[in-house]
């Protein structure tokens, strides 16, 4: 996988939570939500 897969999956399965799939505004609005925060409070361990 390349690193934006990597990063989608761990969106999918780990960060988004149930009511971002309510409407799609939700779902744009948890993702951005995500993608600024990652490095910070979002990060993926290559370990």
């Amino acid at each position: 996988m390349n690193i934006i897969e990597l990063l989608w999956q761990k969106m999918k399965y780990e960060w988004l939570d149930g009511r971002a799939y309510e409407n799609w505004d939700a779902l744009v609005s948890s993702v951005e939500d995500i993608l600024r925060q990652v490095g910070t409070k979002y990060t993926i361990n290559f370990v």
